[in-house]
């Protein structure tokens, strides 16, 4: 199969052998064990209009754009320490965390993210961190995933989520 895309004005051609043995031996993602202790109720304080900040991307080669529509504020479990993420917003109102954690580089990727369903009327959202997913440049060199915005850092390990994929 290939498959054409366009990232900071360039195009790629991606081939995908069905038969790969990378494929075909793949046993899935590890995760870590359930923890209940880190879904957690957050605010969501919206901008009043989204913000565009350019990112980093996996690739040097690729600039990228966080279109941050506002902030999910929480405490985490054992902390006095308010967290303050920026979120995307998608077409449905979904929102989406993308978060460097203490994990990262040893037990998990090197950066994650996290949706949650649109907000309730008082603008209240559970952040479950036990969903955490890779980007997929956690599976490859070859990812032009978006990193975090500055500042989306948690300064505790979130041992919640999908953990680090084997090496590639």
């Amino acid at each position: 199969m290939v498959e054409l895309a366009r990232r900071a004005n360039r195009y790629a051609v991606r081939t995908r052998d069905s038969m790969s043995p990378v494929r075909t031996g793949f046993d899935g993602v590890p995760t870590f064990d359930y923890r209940p202790d880190l879904v957690v109720e957050a605010r969501y304080e919206a901008y009043p209009e989204p913000v565009d900040i350019p990112i980093s991307t996996a690739s040097p080669l690729v600039d990228g754009v966080h279109r941050s529509a506002g902030e999910l504020v929480f405490r985490l479990p054992g902390t006095d320490s308010e967290y303050r993420l920026q979120a995307e917003e998608d077409q449905w109102g979904t929102l989406t965390v993308t978060f460097h954690d203490a994990t990262n580089g040893d037990s998990t990727a090197e950066w994650r993210r996290v949706s949650t369903a649109k907000p309730g009327a008082d603008g209240t959202v559970v952040l479950d961190f036990n969903r955490a997913v890779n980007y997929p440049s956690a599976f490859t060199p070859y990812g032009t995933c978006p990193m975090p915005v500055r500042n989306n850092s948690l300064d505790r390990r979130i041992e919640a989520g999908e953990k680090r994929p084997m090496d590639f």
